[in-house]
């Protein structure tokens, strides 16, 4: 056996968070253990830098991964730009992460059980404050005498019975990402094992899946998307039975709390879980507002196929030309449409002499109007075409999103583009002059 490792075998070993050390960083090199995150027996300084630059994967939480030596590939290069951080999972548009780093599938499982939670808790208040506070087996049925007797209660007085417990109906549906289907099973079991009853309404575009909440008639509903980031990354939003969004500081603030400490099950039974489809209701809202159109040319740059698929159906009986032109990257919502899709669908419009243009964004919301001239209108401008006429007053948050009835959470690209058709269709003049 060398030397070295006989040396290293006989120092003491300090186990700090998962990882071994020595227990002064000051000793010089041939001093310090190696041991791998998870591992039980230590290794050789060779290894460690073999297993550096080959990327192995317990190096990122490895407390000796900043002591490359000489070495320096491209996987160190990426290991160092990729290094964990401590940022917070919870964001202003839902729960965000990597996929396999930060986001798994019992991470989103862990925050259903806390979803379940407070949608069990708004569901049933009395029934919620009545339960004990360790055991959540239902109280006692104190109608009867003998149980009365046994809790020291007159029997001549009337109390009134435990309330029949309300189980919360939730929508749970996933985005085109690859990831998503695997998380949203993962999601779907563990709130139905918490006492929901799921309806599980499979791969569908955002207001899609708003559609299906308020078309069941469910309390709320999570859906598994990662919204407009890039395809690597994954989360959950969820919405009330309104279609609202549950926002950072009074719902995932409350459920990161929760997380903090084990979550109890409201209730022992699970609830049910099936297969729903709104496709077809949802198809049927929409057509009505593409009739009675005149024949215009429109350019569409879709990022979500779903509604790509969606858009020639609901514009069988429209008079005019729609052209469909594929993204393939992510953008939208709380980001600028980037320049080089704006360019592209610039030089589509002018070529084929087109009457306007629009850009969807990948969460299915958000889109950016263009003229007949491959220009992009600004939030204003979107603004006094989409209310044109006797149109109900339109609002925005200057992100891409449009919502066309006041009052409702209801934010649909699509309804945007029929809105958009309806508006032109009120006048010969070309989209441009209306912005002069």
């Amino acid at each position: 056996m060398p030397a070295d490792a006989t040396h290293e075998a006989r120092l003491p070993v300090v186990q700090d968070a998962g990882r071994t050390c020595k227990p002064s960083l000051a000793k010089a090199p041939c001093d310090i253990v190696y041991q791998c995150p998870g591992e039980q027996i230590p290794i050789a300084r060779a290894t460690h830098l073999a297993r550096l630059a080959s990327g192995y994967q317990a190096c990122r939480r490895c407390v000796h991964r900043h002591e490359p030596g000489h070495l320096l590939t491209q996987e160190m290069q990426a290991l160092r730009e990729h290094e964990p951080t401590s940022a917070s999972l919870f964001t202003p548009d839902g729960i965000r992460g990597t996929y396999c780093n930060e986001i798994t599938r019992p991470t989103l499982s862990r925050v259903a059980m806390a979803v379940a939670r407070i949608f069990w808790e708004e569901a049933n208040p009395d029934r919620m404050t009545r339960l004990p506070k360790f055991d959540l087996s239902p109280a006692p049925d104190l109608r009867l005498r003998r149980q009365r007797r046994a809790h020291g209660l007159d029997e001549a007085v009337e109390v009134e019975p435990l309330p029949p417990a309300y189980q919360p109906e939730l929508v749970v549906g996933h985005d085109s990402r690859i990831s998503s289907p695997e998380l949203a099973l993962g999601v779907a079991n563990t709130l139905r094992l918490w006492g929901c009853r799921v309806y599980d309404t499979g791969c569908q575009s955002r207001p899609e899946f708003e559609f299906a909440v308020s078309q069941l008639q469910a309390v709320g509903g999570v859906y598994i998307t990662g919204g407009v980031e890039p395809a690597e990354r994954n989360g959950l939003d969820v919405v009330d039975g309104l279609g609202w969004d549950w926002t950072l500081r009074h719902d995932w603030e409350r459920v990161e709390s929760l997380l903090q400490h084990e979550v109890e099950r409201p209730v022992r039974s699970a609830g049910h879980l099936t297969s729903e489809s709104t496709r077809a209701a949802y198809l049927n809202s929409l057509q009505p507002l593409f009739k009675g159109l005149r024949p215009l040319r429109i350019a569409v740059g879709c990022v979500d196929p779903h509604q790509a698929r969606l858009l020639p159906k609901l514009l069988e009986a429209f008079p005019g030309e729609l052209l469909v032109y594929p993204i393939r990257r992510h953008f939208g919502g709380r980001t600028d449409p980037p320049d080089a899709l704006a360019d592209d669908l610039h030089e589509l419009l002018r070529s084929e002499e087109l009457d306007a243009g629009m850009l969807m964004g990948s969460d299915g919301r958000a889109c950016y109007l263009m003229d007949e001239r491959g220009e992009v209108l600004l939030p204003e401008q979107a603004l006094r075409v989409l209310q044109f006429g006797s149109f109900p007053e339109a609002t925005t948050d200057h992100c891409g999103r449009y919502r066309l009835t006041p009052g409702r959470s209801t934010c649909d690209a699509i309804r945007t583009l029929a809105r958009l058709l309806q508006s032109l269709s009120r006048s010969d003049c070309p989209m441009s002059w209306w912005l002069k």
